[in-house]
């Protein structure tokens, strides 16, 4: 049997699931050979854009915890890392809740009164399902080398990734970095 296009492998993190459909007539045995060199290259080009998209969202979220940190608790570094570990770092307070807070602040600070932050808020807000979409869901390479996420938002959903994805991911990326480092010295 040949490899064909339609056929397709999906990986996890770290996890390589071969799948493949075949229409077997009763009482016959298919046998297929499978390229594992070239599933497990794949997997690991896949795994590396996943912390690369991982990585930069928690570079975003981390610059947004600064940013928290610095509104809620000054400069007062005991506190600050209090704040940090008992608050910002803890499991309930996700990326998520951190967006919300931000986004409030946006909208009830008097610092912020002055410009118009909802172009950042929606890109962060782009960045959070990214990085949740490469985090939680689930990816099929298919027979012509291009890569694709299922996963859940709202309702089933499937993602092709290419080159494009990943340069828009990157400008997002860095227009919200600039943006945050911009509040953050903004805040006193």
């Amino acid at each position: 049997m040949e490899w064909k296009p339609s056929d397709t492998f999906t990986s996890g993190t770290g996890i390589l699931r071969i799948e493949d459909r075949a229409t077997i007539p009763a009482g016959q045995e298919v046998k297929k050979e499978y390229d594992l060199e070239q599933f497990y290259k794949r997997d690991n080009d896949f795994q590396s854009i996943r912390g690369r998209i991982i990585n930069a969202s928690l570079l975003v979220e981390e610059k947004i915890d600064k940013i928290l940190n610095k509104v809620f608790v000054k400069r007062e570094q005991e506190l600050n890392n209090l704040f940090q570990s008992i608050v910002l770092g803890r499991e309930f307070f996700s990326f998520m809740a951190k967006w919300k807070v931000l986004r409030d602040l946006f909208h009830n600070l008097s610092i912020f009164k002055d410009k118009d932050y909802s172009t950042l808020s929606n890109e962060i807000k782009d960045i959070i399902d990214i990085r949740d979409m490469f985090a939680h869901g689930r990816n099929t390479h298919k027979g012509d080398e291009s890569i694709v996420i299922d996963y859940f938002k709202e309702k089933p959903k499937r993602e092709e990734i290419t080159q494009e994805f990943l340069e828009d991911f990157d400008k997002k990326i860095k227009f919200i970095y600039q943006q945050l480092e911009e509040i953050y010295i903004l805040v006193p």
